[in-house]
């Protein structure tokens, strides 16, 4: 994918570069504040615009405003990067226009599920098994690695967290069921928020990006009944082999 990264900070374009061309896609152009970014988005056509908030001259949100406008802009992937609270920023940046948003300080497991969550929209993927689903990809299932990575390396206090999830996975299962019975909008956007929380944390990559595209459902129609379908498999999944783990 390509991709335009747009940041009035040198050093955040060059984390961030580094980050996206690992996880294989192309920086085809950097920008350091938002009309430049409106430029450079008319002359690369990039498939996603990474674009910061707060910069001098535009920020993100009238640059957002501008590149909507531009022909044949109006559906490419907006992503947000900011450091302001996220439940205020994240209304904010949803009603400029823009279309996902990623917190600072940036780490590599956001941009990865961010841009897989949006690979997977571009792709129309969801009428479809969503291609990162495969069960034999178990640390794109259950990465324990990437659990100890955001809370250490304690055995004890792995366990316990680990024991404290497969409880609160079960009980999303049984509210995820009552959610699509109800056929309730809100409260599945608000259940794909709390999942995402909770799958990013311990290691759960799959389920993660499944939550991030729940959370911005718009109604429940045939593709949606089938991703609310992927995310309670992929929940048995995750259980299964963290169980399987407890267990060892």
């Amino acid at each position: 994918m390509d991709i335009l990264i747009c940041d009035d900070e040198p050093l955040a374009i060059e984390r961030l570069s580094r980050l996206v061309s690992q996880l294989g896609h192309q920086v085809v152009a950097t920008a350091s504040h938002g009309q430049q970014a409106i430029e450079l988005t008319q002359q690369y056509e990039p498939d996603v615009v990474l674009l910061d908030i707060q910069m001098p001259e535009m920020n993100g949100y009238e640059a957002t405003k501008c590149i909507r406008e531009l022909p044949n802009f109006a559906r490419t992937p907006i992503i947000a990067l900011t450091a302001g609270n996220l439940k205020g920023e994240r209304e904010k940046c949803l009603k400029a226009g823009m279309s996902d948003f990623v917190a600072k300080p940036i780490v590599e497991n956001d941009i990865r599920l961010v841009l897989k969550k949006w690979i997977c929209l571009e792709d129309g993927n969801t009428n479809d098994e969503i291609s990162f689903m495969q069960p034999t990809d178990k640390k794109n299932h259950f990465d324990l690695e990437l659990l100890k990575l955001h809370i250490g390396e304690e055995p004890d206090f792995i366990k316990e967290v680990l024991q404290m999830s497969v409880v609160q996975l079960k009980d999303m299962t049984t509210l995820l069921s009552k959610i699509t019975r109800e056929e309730n909008l809100e409260h599945l956007k608000s259940f794909g928020h709390k999942l995402y929380g909770t799958a990013s944390v311990i290691g759960l990559e799959n389920l993660a990006a499944l939550s991030r595209i729940l959370e911005i459902s718009e109604n429940f129609e045939c593709n949606t009944l089938k991703l609310i379908g992927q995310t309670k498999t992929e929940i048995e999944i995750d259980l299964k082999l963290i169980e399987e783990f407890l267990k060892s």
